[in-house]
């Protein structure tokens, strides 16, 4: 956790801190490298006995879990508390950019790659969507329903009565048929 805290260190900055000696910090090191889990570089600027400085390699970082989800979500409440015009503003222009940059990488390509790519898109935000034709009765939709067929992002809150879930991007999908 240290280096994690700190970002990098000396073995003696590292003993100091976790209150166990220099050797042991380096016997620590010395498996943690072996595993690939740590990196060191020299630390220039005193004569002497080189100093490494030591840290975290990024396969290590899979192991400290990121909770910026959970800031985000306690950012927001106190947003939604304070000024729930605001957060609606915020999601608005949230929901302009993403249909925005969805409609654009869309465009001009055929139906199979825009569903591919609406995917990608739909996933990169976490939605992992994954779209597959499909006909009424759950089987594969024929190729030339698939190949009729667009998708377009569209504003859902501009259907009468509908509104997007808090915190949705207020973006649907419909699919239509070409003609």
């Amino acid at each position: 956790m240290t280096l994690k805290k700190r970002g990098e260190a000396t073995a003696e900055e590292m003993a100091s801190a976790l209150d166990i000696t220099v050797s042991g910090v380096r016997q620590h090191i010395a498996v943690l490298r072996a595993a690939g889990f740590v990196e060191h570089a020299a630390a220039k600027g005193r004569p002497g006995r080189p100093r490494h400085l030591h840290r975290l390699t990024p396969q290590a970082e899979a192991f400290f879990p990121k909770t910026y989800g959970d800031l985000t979500n306690e950012l927001l409440a106190y947003l939604s508390e304070d000024d729930p015009a605001a957060l609606e503003r915020v999601f608005e222009r949230r929901r302009g950019r993403r249909v925005h940059d969805a409609t654009s990488r869309l465009a001009g390509k055929p139906f199979e790659e825009r569903v591919a790519e609406l995917a990608t898109i739909l996933g990169v935000d976490g939605d992992r969507g994954v779209a597959r034709p499909r006909c009424a009765r759950g089987g594969r939709a024929p190729q030339r329903l698939a190949r009729a067929t667009s998708v377009t992002p569209v504003d859902a809150r501009a259907a009468p009565g509908r509104r997007p879930p808090r915190g949705s991007t207020g973006v649907t999908l419909v699919a239509r048929a070409n003609r």
